[in-house]
């Protein structure tokens, strides 16, 4: 993942952004996206259809190119230095490592079903009911070696997509929000001085929303189907 230009999913299209300019830039067009990595050849992997075609496309744009995968490949996470991209298999309760160039499969974990990532240590971290356990990896052969490690047991896990609220350097320091498995959120404005507003409304289970251009509503998805509009 390059650190000046991150990408992210925005109305079914895969952008990245020059952190130094602030210009957003389109790469590919994209249906129903769940995950992306960065790798250092310049390819962009991300996977759409809800998992079901993982793709990748030019840091610099262009025709996007389908691996040949044979199940659901969900929260892609590229492992540094080799062709090989960590995916989950929530349907079928697995982890697999794919071959970025050939799309060639292999199950490592079963009984596991998110959000694998790849340590400097040489370990493997999933997640599993809300806990997060360490594996040893033989990168040479592909294999899980020996049992889990039970980590961490209060980290913020979103309930919606599974997504683990925590990161690490290369040096071995790992940051994480606590607070388990949720789903509730407080909609809140933040200015660009960084000074926040909490706006009144209830405490909700809120997915992803957009904003009016002239700031003064949201249209935000929720289980009630509600569309609130900002009190100024």
């Amino acid at each position: 993942m390059s650190n000046k230009n991150p990408n992210r999913f925005s109305e079914n299209e895969l952008k990245k952004v020059e952190l130094n300019k602030g210009r957003v830039i389109t790469l590919a067009q994209c249906t129903h996206p769940f995950g992306g990595c960065w790798k250092s050849d310049g390819r962009i992997f991300f996977t759409q259809q809800e998992g079901q075609v993982l793709s990748w496309v030019p840091e610099v744009g262009g025709a996007s190119v389908n691996l040949n995968i044979e199940t659901r490949s969900l929260w892609p996470y590229l492992i540094p230095e080799t062709d090989y991209i960590l995916a989950a298999n929530p349907s079928e309760g697995k982890i697999k490592i794919i071959n970025a160039d050939t799309g060639e499969e292999k199950i490592i974990l079963e009984q596991y079903w998110n959000n694998p990532k790849y340590l400097p240590t040489g370990h493997i971290l999933v997640e599993r009911s809300g806990r997060l356990e360490l594996f040893k990896f033989n990168l040479e052969k592909c294999e899980i070696e020996g049992s889990p490690t039970p980590v961490l047991f209060d980290v913020r896990i979103e309930a919606l997509n599974r997504d683990i609220q925590l990161d690490y350097s290369n040096e071995g320091t790992l940051v994480y929000i606590s607070g388990g498995v949720q789903s509730l959120g407080q909609l809140t404005w933040v200015n660009r001085q960084g000074v926040e507003t909490v706006l009144p409304f209830p405490m909700k289970e809120y997915h992803p929303f957009k904003i009016s251009n002239d700031a003064q509503k949201l249209v935000i998805p929720i289980k009630t189907c509600l569309l609130y509009t900002s009190p100024n």
